[in-house]
């Protein structure tokens, strides 16, 4: 079981994910990222549907026709989805191991934000 935090994950992980799923790895690692990848992307709809949510709540058409956060409700907004970003969430995997991964290039950023997910 890997724990992360829903802003940890918005900002960081998905995004780490991503670059790690564009690179060539082995078919079983491919399958385990994947796996993960499909966990977190439950977690992450759920996450953009409340900011959605939220954004409806304390905003309103704005004059492009859009809807937005109304200026005088932006402060209930970011401390409502402040505390919708620091939810700690459970992610049913197991982290990868480093020599699974094979020799690939991604950044150390990239690690360092999956460093939750992959294990010496």
């Amino acid at each position: 079981m890997i724990e992360v935090q829903m802003g940890n994950m918005i900002e960081k992980v998905i995004p780490a994910m991503k670059e790690l799923a564009n690179q060539s790895v082995p078919a079983a690692t491919a399958f385990k990222l994947k796996t993960i990848m499909k966990k977190i992307d439950g977690y992450a709809q759920t996450f953009y549907e409340q900011r959605d949510e939220l954004i409806r709540r304390y905003g309103g058409v704005d004059e492009t026709g859009n809807v937005a956060v109304k200026p005088e409700n932006l402060e209930q907004y970011f401390s409502e989805l402040g505390d919708v970003l620091k939810i700690q969430v459970q992610i049913d995997a197991f982290p990868i191991n480093v020599a699974a991964l094979g020799e690939i290039s991604v950044s150390a950023l990239t690690l360092l934000a999956l460093d939750d997910f992959i294990q010496e």
